[in-house]
């Protein structure tokens, strides 16, 4: 029987793996810029904001 430790380790594992595999994928992709990453960017094109203030603004509305 497995134990819940044992279980927990091997979740935890197989995630970390994931998380690795897609991370290294979306950097090597070089498919250009994401679309939370052009959010910013869009703001600060049609607003008077600075990428700055753009940026902490989409990065605290994606934390809400």
């Amino acid at each position: 029987m497995i134990t819940f430790q044992q279980a927990e380790r091997k979740w935890s594992r197989a995630a970390v793996l994931v998380t690795a595999l897609g991370a290294s994928l979306y950097q090597t992709a070089d498919l250009g810029i994401a679309p939370y990453d052009y959010l910013s960017f869009g703001l600060r094109d049609y607003t008077p904001c600075p990428y700055f203030g753009c940026r902490i603004f989409t990065d605290a509305l994606s934390a809400l």
